[in-house]
């Protein structure tokens, strides 16, 4: 999974992300779907707070088309409802300017998707460019796959691991928010982020997770 992050970053992109979609062709919460991202912390959690999956033209695409495209591109292949068209102005907000989204057809349905995006410039790949990017994560997605039911190791940021550290020794948010000097509102934010990828509802089962994946250690 964070090959996907590496491909994008060596064919140029700023972030990357990857998501295994439902092979029933609907759009289903992300709470239930593999996701790995190098995205701006707060679109992300903007992105499944607010739900944009169910508005991403970007990701309807990826359902009907087999080729490569860029985001910039989806107005010029589907009719956008109003809703899709917010969700562009989001994109515009978080200073992601352009990507390209590689949909990924897998055996028994199994769909997946690539994204790769850029805060700065424009997409400049040739077609060629464009179909070794789709090659190359075809054959991580097959590699993917063939994992079988593997627990996928959960990616957390710098930060997040720096608090879930501190919350490890025993410290409360306040004092972890002294310690780092931010605020406690940012550090409550970064521990839902991490429950969230964690996939727990409590302090304690986030610290023993994150042990257990090597993710932060207790010394």
């Amino acid at each position: 999974m964070q090959a996907f992050l590496k491909l994008g970053k060596d064919a140029g992109f700023d972030m990357a992300c990857f998501l295994e979609l439902q092979s029933d062709f609907h759009r289903h919460g992300l709470d239930t779907m593999p996701l790995v991202n190098s995205f701006p912390d707060d679109f992300v959690e903007a992105y499944i707070s607010q739900n944009f999956l169910a508005i991403d033209p970007v990701v309807e695409c990826a359902f009907h088309r087999v080729m490569p495209y860029r985001w910039r591109q989806v107005g010029e292949l589907k009719p956008l409802t109003p809703g899709e068209t917010h969700y562009l102005q989001q994109l515009d907000d978080a200073g992601i300017v352009d990507g390209v989204a590689v949909p990924l057809f897998g055996p028994n349905g199994t769909i997946g998707f690539a994204g790769f995006g850029m805060q700065r410039g424009r997409v400049d790949l040739t077609h060629e460019e464009m179909l070794m990017l789709q090659h190359k994560a075809f054959h991580l997605y097959t590699t993917y796959l063939d994992q079988g039911d593997q627990p996928i190791q959960p990616h957390l940021s710098p930060r997040e691991r720096e608090v879930l550290s501190w919350v490890a020794a025993g410290k409360s948010n306040t004092v972890i928010a002294d310690i780092l000097k931010i605020s406690d509102h940012t550090v409550d934010s970064l521990l839902r982020r991490a429950y969230r990828k964690l996939n727990v509802t409590t302090r304690t089962a986030a610290v023993i997770r994150a042990v257990q994946w090597g993710l932060i250690g207790i010394s």
